[in-house]
């Protein structure tokens, strides 16, 4: 209901706009590539040409034009299909020095689809592969990058995320976008997250590693809410799962598919466990700084993929100080439309039912003290800059809005005129509602007061398989207590 609200809304601006052109547009049937993918008809493909041509351009954006070979159709996220991009910066822009290639002489790539419910919809978001790294539009050399149909949601995400410091952020670039001469709107062309001393810049474990001295170091993986073939699940009765896919290194020997495992399973079990002590050694896995500024992006902007998906965690080499660290970020989705009382991590939807990490340790010491930290250095002194930074956007795409309006009459607009300010005056009020319950309430943990005072006769060791064990190394066990009086109490205890 919010969505379509906001839908409507955003419509009567850029009908206003557009006058009469919006209705018409809006009544125009599409033989484009939809949700078959099917395009293969002659007729089609001359309506296409005719209804759709790349004169559709604003002029206002840096064209990014793509040609497929032989202008074969992108159908799925498999099949990678070669291609030659170039870009032209039309008058009304600056920066001449970034076009890139030309029509005679394009820059070679594969091209192929990309994301997960976003690969349904009519406007597709791209993955790109250069052959070589190609530094484009100012951003420096890579092959990996991912076109994405432009909204202010991400774009908003990534420059929260820089100002809270929680380090390296996917930069990006508007474009019109242009395939097999046909106009596809607005798109941001952003870098992919990938390790590499221009973006992520931390060690890099290299696949099928064996060196069990390196094996903990130079990771990156993401919390996942979808099913990938580089990916371990962790589930057990009445806890949410936890998907884990590890990115780098993406091919594991059996050696680094265990050491992770490990290393989640334990993460996993601190988490829930039932005692609140062993509960506040999250903090000794993951970085608690990290985690609240991960945290604050996600919950201003009330994303709620966010708290159980596109989650990603590294873990430098840093020896014994190596700890994982959220980030970077990716996939943000602003949802605070409307008026809240509540922390959107406590109303997530039901389809949302794997690992919820943050309702788990909200209430422990380590993270309210952080998220306070955190939070005091960014309100208020960042909301001036987040502000002029909505408007600089919405300015930037204002005339190439109503052009991509034209093109997907039944979408939302990018973001522009009078919807900047809706926009930030949410965000805002969102945000003195966080100022007011910024005060974390930390849970009591430790021994039961109602054990405290009975004498202890012994304390034994188990392992999680039952066996006592006198000398514990490292590890995760059981350990029962028995009191004078026969009682006996038993709790989950982590061993570093």
């Amino acid at each position: 209901m919010i969505e379509k609200t906001m839908g409507v809304h955003k419509w009567l601006i850029i009908s206003a706009l557009l006058g009469v052109n919006a209705q018409l547009f809006a009544e125009t049937n599409y033989y484009g590539i939809g949700e078959s993918g099917n395009n293969s008809s002659k007729n089609e493909e001359t309506i296409v040409e005719s209804q759709w041509p790349k004169t559709m351009v604003s002029g206002t954006l840096p064209v990014l034009y793509v040609n497929t070979e032989g202008g074969v159709p992108i159908l799925d996220k498999v099949t990678d299909i070669p291609a030659g991009l170039w870009i032209e910066i039309p008058e009304k822009c600056s920066s001449k020095e970034f076009e890139l290639g030309s029509v005679e002489s394009p820059v070679a790539l594969e091209i192929r689809g990309r994301g997960n419910s976003s690969w349904l919809q009519d406007k597709k978001p791209y993955k790109i592969k250069f052959e070589k790294k190609t530094e484009i539009l100012g951003m420096p050399k890579h092959k990996h990058f991912a076109l994405l149909p432009a909204h202010v949601s991400p774009v908003l995400g990534m420059e929260l995320a820089r100002q809270v410091g929680l380090g390296w952020a996917p930069r990006c670039e508007q474009v019109e976008f242009v395939l097999n001469d046909e106009y596809l709107g607005i798109y941001s062309l952003f870098e992919s997250v990938k390790i590499d001393s221009n973006r992520l810049d931390i060690f890099e474990q290299e696949d099928l590693c064996e060196d069990e001295e390196i094996i903990p170091y130079g990771w990156l993986v993401e919390i996942d809410n979808y099913e990938d073939e580089y990916q371990f699940v962790i589930d057990e009765p009445g806890r949410t799962r936890m998907m884990v896919t590890y990115k780098t290194p993406e091919e594991l020997s059996e050696k680094q598919y265990q050491w992770l495992y490990n290393e989640f399973s334990e993460i996993y079990d601190v988490i829930y466990s039932d005692n609140p002590a062993d509960r506040e050694h999250w903090a000794d896995y993951i970085d608690a700084k990290s985690m609240a500024q991960y945290f604050l992006v996600r919950e201003i902007l009330e994303d709620y993929d966010g708290f159980c998906g596109s989650m990603y965690m590294y873990r430098d080499n840093e020896g014994e100080n190596s700890i994982w660290k959220m980030g970077p970020m990716w996939d943000p989705t602003f949802n605070a439309w409307t008026e809240t009382n509540d922390w959107t991590m406590n109303h997530l939807p039901s389809l949302f039912a794997t690992w919820k990490i943050l309702p788990e340790i909200f209430h422990t010491e380590a993270f309210a003290n952080a998220f306070l930290d955190v939070w005091n250095e960014f309100y208020p002194s960042k909301m001036e800059h987040i502000r002029n930074y909505i408007v600089e956007f919405g300015n930037k795409c204002a005339e190439a809005d109503i052009a991509d309006t034209a093109r997907w009459p039944n979408k939302n607009a990018v973001i522009s005129g009078p919807s900047e300010n809706y926009l930030f005056g949410c965000m805002e009020r969102k945000a003195k509602w966080i100022d007011a319950n910024k005060v974390i309430e930390v849970k009591p943990s430790g021994i039961d007061s109602a054990l405290k005072d009975k004498r202890v006769v012994s304390i034994e060791t188990f392992t999680l398989l039952g066996s006592r064990i006198e000398n514990p190394s490292a590890g995760i066990y059981v350990r029962l207590t028995t009191y004078e009086d026969g009682s006996v109490s038993s709790e989950k205890i982590i061993l570093k």
